[in-house]
């Protein structure tokens, strides 16, 4: 575009020379892509369809908020150097000026405080640290070693997650017994599915799959008295292709926490899924179907949802 400018034969049509991107300029630009790829990593993940239960699903999105907290703590560490080089391999022969290593250090500061911000906002609801906790791989290991050196965290979120279980499920089980085994049905039940996982053991992990692994596998064992609480908790961490497929699996031994697993497992971790659902709606309601009823637009979406996320056909 600058070459363009330039070779323009009117004047005041071209680049003037004070907006022209200087080398270093150009290394401030190329830094501070390269210390991004985690961010837009994470939104294309979390935008997905999440056809196993994962890829945007809800349990991916405190994870994901705590990945890209710590990369950036990384970061502002990394800059605190005066002599630090790069970390764009590309870039990582000279070190940058100190006005450009202040302003990204100091830019890197500003987005960690907005992040935090909305990270601080999942306090606001027991949905998302449940989510996790209700993930056959996760459970509370992730939380107990994520948050560690905060164990008072740990437990108001425990807390607040039995009680968010007792209260919006167990209740409602105990009014529903003689309907335990398929509790977690809907009146639109999709088939099971006979579809392989698309997931390799071979593949090679990325950097927020590790850091969703990184943590001891082992769990202690307890007396065997069941409730399904604690029951659940006893179990060992296991690796599945699909979590809500494991629920489905599982739903005679746990019918009441398989309720809440599929209902919160299913919620998108992101609106994008949403929109693409309104989106083809209006190719569905047109005005010579606007006597619809909504029973029957539900399962007409559904179907089509299904359809094309392999479940059939």
């Amino acid at each position: 575009m600058i070459a363009a400018c330039e070779s323009d034969s009117d004047e005041d049509r071209r680049l003037p020379n004070r907006d022209h991107l200087l080398d270093e300029n150009w290394r401030v630009i190329s830094e501070i892509h390269h210390k991004l790829q985690p961010f837009s990593y994470q939104t294309k993940h979390l935008e997905g369809r999440a056809p196993n239960a994962s890829h945007g699903a809800i349990w991916e999105a405190l994870p994901s908020m705590e990945y890209l907290l710590g990369h950036m703590e990384r970061l502002v560490t990394h800059y605190e150097d005066p002599n630090c080089l790069p970390s764009n391999p590309e870039l990582a022969n000279t070190p940058l000026s100190p006005p450009s290593r202040r302003h990204i250090q100091e830019s890197i500061r500003n987005a960690w405080a907005k992040l935090d911000e909305y990270y601080k906002k999942s306090d606001e609801t027991p949905v998302y640290a449940a989510a996790v906790w209700l993930h056959p791989r996760q459970g509370w290991d992730y939380i107990e070693d994520k948050w560690r050196s905060k164990p008072g965290w740990i437990r108001t979120t425990k807390k607040a997650a039995e009680e968010f279980y007792e209260e919006e499920w167990k209740e409602r089980s105990n009014e529903n017994t003689d309907q335990a085994d398929d509790s977690f049905t809907t009146p639109l039940q999709p088939p099971p599915s006979s579809i392989p996982s698309n997931e390799s053991n071979e593949r090679q992990l990325n950097d927020f799959e590790l850091f969703l692994q990184s943590r001891p596998s082992s769990r202690r064992r307890v007396q065997p008295t069941f409730d399904e609480y604690k029951e659940y908790n006893r179990l060992q961490r296991v690796e599945t292709p699909n979590a809500l497929h494991w629920w489905r699996d599982h739903s005679q031994k746990f019918p009441t926490i398989s309720q809440m697993a599929i209902d919160i497992l299913s919620i998108p971790a992101m609106s994008s899924e949403c929109e693409r659902v309104f989106s083809i709606a209006k190719h569905l309601i047109t005005t010579p179907r606007t006597r619809l009823k909504d029973d029957l637009i539900e399962a007409i979406q559904l179907l089509k949802h299904w359809y094309a996320s392999g479940l059939f056909g």
